[in-house]
């Protein structure tokens, strides 16, 4: 008798660590996008509104555009991470901004649209203990009728439950993970020195040939 246990509708998140990249252009870079509730929001907004757009969304939108050894940096680990997640496919990076949380704020949950997959990356040179974690949502488990928290693993080895656990981040220097676009994602209130990150986003840059569903980045 034969037991196989499979995953076939998984879920594939990328983690890792820029360990030596000197992040000071970036550390020096202002760009900050405010969101709602947010101290600093006010005047961010007024130069949204007087702004033209296509000039407001490549100043904010597009920090990657401007620190362009990063950029290939991360656009090189995300392709590796593709190469052996979903196969011989390619993305670039899209939209990159610049996050802060200050002392009692938090990302409200959301999603990104227009991409493929998103990601984040913590380049400050410290993060507290109690600095906001990354929390991306399960999608498999708002679709369960039963969820079975995480200390009913089996062994200890089988840390990741697929029916009800959230996933969660801690942000240290250099750390950047990729995320399906799809999935929820939050962080709960800050604690500690502003906390500061690089969000992006990634389209696909490769054609995919699927009959009446194909898609190709030239055309």
């Amino acid at each position: 008798m034969t037991l196989n246990i499979i995953t076939p509708f998984a879920y594939y998140v990328g983690q890792g660590e820029l360990e030596d990249f000197n992040f000071t252009d970036l550390r020096k870079d202002k760009r900050i996008t405010w969101a709602p509730g947010q101290s600093k929001r006010s005047e961010y907004e007024k130069e949204m509104t007087d702004s033209p757009l296509d000039h407001f969304h490549n100043k904010y939108f597009r920090i990657l555009e401007y620190h362009t050894k990063l950029r290939d940096v991360l656009t090189y680990n995300f392709n590796l991470f593709l190469e052996n997640t979903y196969g011989n496919i390619l993305g670039k990076i899209s939209t990159s901004w610049l996050t802060c949380l200050e002392e009692g704020d938090r990302i409200e949950p959301h999603r990104h649209s227009n991409c493929f997959y998103s990601g984040i990356l913590y380049f400050d040179e410290e993060y507290g203990e109690d600095a906001a974690r990354l929390q991306i949502e399960n999608p498999i488990a708002k679709l369960h009728e039963s969820l079975i928290p995480r200390h009913y693993n089996v062994t200890k080895e089988n840390a990741n439950n697929k029916s009800s656990d959230d996933i969660t981040f801690r942000p240290f220097k250099g750390a950047y993970y990729f995320f399906p676009s799809t999935c929820w994602h939050n962080t709960g209130p800050h604690v500690g020195n502003p906390r500061k990150s690089l969000a992006f986003n990634f389209v696909i840059d490769s054609p995919i040939y699927n009959l009446d569903s194909t898609y190709n980045p030239k055309w």
